[in-house]
């Protein structure tokens, strides 16, 4: 039996795993509060609707009266200090059309949207590891617990998904426009940034020719924010993000190393763990430049261990971020080393059988799946029978994919 067909006979149970969620979701969406369904469009909404009356939209405050008023919520409803947002006001600007509608079909606007992206997303991922037949793997990146959660909750990272992605796709030959398209990542900073600046330094044709298309891209979203909200407003964004620390008690699943401290030892000890991890994951990217100097672009499999390492350190991941990774497993899925896509499958099983445990009163799941991830990643693989001079041999050659 192929290496290959063993891997598609074990994605079979993975299948019927993922239709039950997908109609748990459904479920969920019909029958739960109303306050869950699509609960990021609604801080996305009335933040435009703040915008809008030129007011400050990152003023948790004045975005959770407004979802009070539109969803219907008691004043006393729990969770009203995660009513924050974090994107550039760009983005606000142009959701302010939703503001006049009802929330309904303004978060039907937003689902589909993000429903498209992540579509879109996947196709890349899937291009960029030279996968023609995408039919079946799109579905199946759909159905999977954190892109179904990004869709469910309509938040905007499944857009920066999309759009690195598309990055990383484009980098080997239009490494300019990758750059551009890798800048969506400064509304996700504290992790996509990272991992774009991973595709930026290693996966693209030119490194500083994707470099000088994320400073136009980035600047163009500045300016976009300056010219449609006002220069004022890129002042109260990056004020935003020093009050997003306030959220983490708040918070629940979590998948970044920080929850396994950050409810346990006092703010500024805290940060300084972060900030250690995050110069050890600095480091360890050095070190791995200095090795590949001069042979780039590689591929994704040659450093998937630094993408892990920098989705570990980030200090604001969620369960749902996972689809951030979706290159690191189609990358062993694409590999001809011994046991990747092994690998890849463990990878997908892990994070499609935590998903039901999801819940505020046991987030510390997804942190230790991200160590689940990190094994499956990292623990060296037997070699066996004859072709294993061959493997070898494949393994100092791979290296030709995105």
């Amino acid at each position: 039996m192929t290496s290959s067909l063993r891997t598609k006979l074990a994605l079979v149970p993975l299948c019927s795993l993922l239709l039950f969620w997908v109609w748990l979701l459904v479920m969920v969406s019909l029958n739960g509060p109303k306050n869950t369904v699509a609960k990021d469009a609604s801080d996305y909404i009335s933040a435009a609707q703040v915008l809008h009356r030129g007011d400050n939209p990152y003023d948790w405050h004045l975005v959770w009266e407004g979802k009070r008023k539109m969803v219907g919520l008691s004043e006393h409803t729990r969770g009203k200090q995660l009513a924050r947002v974090a994107e550039p006001p760009v983005f606000f600007w142009a959701m302010e059309p939703l503001g006049g509608r009802s929330l309904a079909l303004g978060s039907a606007v937003l689902e589909v949207v993000f429903a498209l992206s992540a579509i879109v997303g996947l196709w890349a991922s899937l291009a960029a590891f030279g996968r023609r037949r995408v039919v079946l793997p799109i579905l199946i990146g759909l159905a999977l617990p954190p892109m179904t959660y990004y869709i469910f909750i309509a938040n905007l990272g499944v857009l920066v998904f999309a759009a690195c992605s598309l990055g990383l796709l484009l980098a080997r030959r239009h490494p300019l426009l990758a750059g551009c398209l890798l800048s969506m990542a400064i509304c996700k900073p504290q992790l996509a940034l990272p991992l774009a600046g991973l595709v930026l330094l290693f996966h693209s044709a030119s490194w500083l020719r994707s470099l000088a298309g994320f400073a136009l891209g980035a600047g163009g979203i500045l300016v976009a924010s300056a010219v449609t909200a006002g220069p004022i407003t890129l002042l109260w964004w990056l004020e935003a993000f020093h009050s997003f620390t306030d959220t983490l008690r708040f918070q629940t699943l979590f998948a970044s190393l920080n929850v396994l401290y950050e409810p346990y030892l006092p703010a500024r000890v805290s940060m300084v763990i972060a900030a250690a991890l995050v110069v050890v994951a600095g480091a360890a990217t050095l070190l791995a430049l200095r090795r590949y100097w001069g042979v780039r672009p590689i591929s994704v499999r040659q450093i998937a261990w630094l993408w892990l390492l920098w989705f570990a350190v980030a200090p604001y991941d969620h369960y749902y971020d996972y689809i951030f990774l979706a290159p690191v497993v189609l990358s062993f899925l694409a590999s001809r080393l011994p046991g990747d896509r092994a690998r890849a499958v463990i990878i997908l099983y892990a994070v499609t059988l935590t998903a039901p445990v999801q819940t505020g009163a046991d987030h510390i799941i997804a942190p230790c799946l991200l160590f689940v991830v990190l094994a499956a990643s990292l623990i060296p693989w037997p070699l066996r029978g004859r072709q294993s001079v061959q493997h070898v041999a494949a393994a100092k050659s791979y290296g030709t994919s995105a």
